[in-house]
């Protein structure tokens, strides 16, 4: 782990074994803890939205920690256009949590 995050790791990698492998790993963690608990308590769509906020919010140190060794590993590739790449995915997927946080906060609020 040590090693990811200091890029010390390949950048193929750290982007496909440690962001892509372990993010589907949580992903689908998160998507099952979501369902059922949807089916075993019943609640309405705003208490699930709420469990996928907090979850997200849960998991916001993996993708940091993801995205700073992502990062730093782009400078062990001789291919500029991955690294250049993996540093794109890595501001689009920031914005990605941002938009999708806000908008779970936002259905939270509003109760639906």
């Amino acid at each position: 782990m040590k090693k990811y995050f200091h890029g010390e790791e390949s950048l193929a990698k750290t982007f496909w074994l440690f962001w892509v492998a372990g993010s589907l790993v949580l992903s689908v963690l998160g998507t099952v803890l979501v369902s059922v608990s949807g089916l075993i308590f019943h609640f309405p769509s705003a208490q699930l939205a709420l469990i996928t906020f907090l979850l997200l919010v849960l998991f916001n140190p993996y993708y940091i920690v993801c995205w700073l060794a992502t990062w730093r590993s782009t400078k062990n590739t001789a291919i500029q256009a991955a690294a250049i790449s993996a540093k794109l995915l890595i501001v689009i997927h920031i914005g990605y949590v941002i938009y999708s946080s806000v908008g779970i906060n936002k259905y939270v609020q509003n109760g639906i």
